[in-house]
């Protein structure tokens, strides 16, 4: 989500300190065999700290409003990630370029993420639909 990308932005400066905790949620993601829920749940700290740091109440009050719609839709909570080392190796890439202090490279790689997902919640939503046919 490009709003997600400019939360990241507008807060990278602050971000720097957070990376461990950024790190460590990606871990417990990655390497841990939890339920689905458990996993959206990191997940979605993970993407709130990432785009959190800014000061713009009106741009957090609208990713707030947006996570909860999609939320809805998507269907990350019963199912679980669809591909966890791949969302996985994109947090560590935008960790390793906020580290770099590299904002283009962070938010090329976080862009590229939200496409990548968006195109696999479209995918399930299809089949989801011509299942329930």
């Amino acid at each position: 989500m490009r709003l997600e990308c400019l939360g990241m932005r507008l807060g990278l400066r602050r971000l720097g300190p957070l990376c461990d905790r950024l790190a460590d949620l990606n871990r417990k993601m990655e390497h841990s065999g939890a339920a689905a829920a458990s996993r959206y749940s990191l997940d979605s700290e993970f993407h709130r700290i990432l785009a959190g740091t800014h000061d713009n109440g009106s741009l957090q009050k609208e990713l707030d409003r947006l996570r909860r719609v999609v939320r809805g839709h998507d269907g990350a909570w019963e199912r679980g990630l669809a591909d966890v080392r791949g969302s996985c190796a994109a947090h560590a890439a935008i960790v390793e370029a906020i580290r770099a202090e590299d904002a283009v490279s962070a938010e090329r790689t976080l862009a590229r993420h939200w496409e990548e997902g968006t195109e696999i919640v479209c995918e399930w939503l299809k089949r989801r639909e011509g299942e329930s046919k």
